[in-house]
């Protein structure tokens, strides 16, 4: 048995937080899209990330083979 009182709820504490955004921006990177949060360009070189896997989702004719196409030649 844990005793535990909750005071507050996740979303109440998350207004409190303060909103911080972190810019990915890598020399040599290719161009990925902008960050919707702070409207900076998301500069990534994908040789130099610790994990340079990914995945495309999107919705049919949204221009998913076209990115992968662009990156693979890039």
């Amino acid at each position: 048995h844990v005793c535990v009182s909750r005071h507050l709820t996740t979303g109440q504490i998350a207004m409190q937080m303060p909103f911080a955004s972190q810019d990915l921006n890598q020399k040599g990177g290719g161009y990925y899209g902008q960050s919707k949060q702070s409207g900076n360009l998301v500069m990534c070189n994908r040789k130099l990330l610790a994990s340079p896997m990914g995945f495309v989702c999107g919705k049919p004719g949204s221009g998913k083979s076209f990115s992968v196409k662009r990156e693979i030649l890039n």
